[in-house]
């Protein structure tokens, strides 16, 4: 085991997050040990990351081999598939979730290639039997590309729905359940009061 040491300033470097994501792409990481560095305009985190170099150790059986995706991806592509890791590894930690458990490494350099336009082409990026959360407010869309949908409405979970008994009209009525109802007089009327 090896050890290398990067600080990464907090104000606009992004060569130094650069040259750590080309690390980390290149080598089998043990373990990484960050601090960050409170020093003003110069804070920056330090990080230590321990790792084997390329070629030791050996595969564990019954895994496949690892795919190093700078040789399968063009420059331009393996740049946003990077980016696309940096993203999911933050996802994941706010979830608390293992980063492979919201999209492998294949389903986002399949997304990189095939670029999908919609959310029925990334449906199927995802694959049979993968599933993936979609928080939106757009029915049509929703309609389209789920197999369930759950409602919720001021912060209760209102209604439940499989795509057989998909209905726009009981989504929309789950989706507002608890709003109140809205005084739509014109502005400045007096309200009716009494009999």
């Amino acid at each position: 085991m090896q050890l290398k040491f990067f600080t990464i300033p907090v104000h606009g470097n992004d060569a130094s997050q650069e040259d750590l994501n080309r690390f980390l792409n290149a080598h089998r990481i043990v373990s990484v040990e960050r601090s960050f560095v409170q020093d003003g305009a110069n804070s920056a985190w330090a990080l230590c990351v321990s790792f084997e170099p390329a070629g030791a150790g050996r595969p564990q059986p019954g895994r496949r081999g690892k795919v190093d995706y700078r040789e399968v991806l063009s420059e331009q592509d393996f740049a946003v598939f990077a980016r696309l890791r940096t993203l999911r590894k933050a996802l994941a930690e706010a979830e608390g979730v293992p980063a492979y458990a919201l999209f492998t490494n294949e389903q986002l350099a399949a997304m990189v290639q095939r670029r999908p336009g919609s959310l029925a082409e990334l449906g199927e990026l995802a694959g049979a039997g993968t599933s993936f959360l979609l928080v939106s407010s757009e029915l049509p869309e929703l309609l389209a590309v789920c197999d369930r949908i759950y409602v919720l409405c001021d912060g209760r979970l209102t209604g439940e729905f499989d795509r057989a008994s998909f209905d726009q009209e009981a989504i929309m009525e789950a989706a507002t359940r608890f709003i109140e109802a809205e005084d739509h007089s014109p502005s400045g009327a007096i309200p009716a009061v009494g009999p």
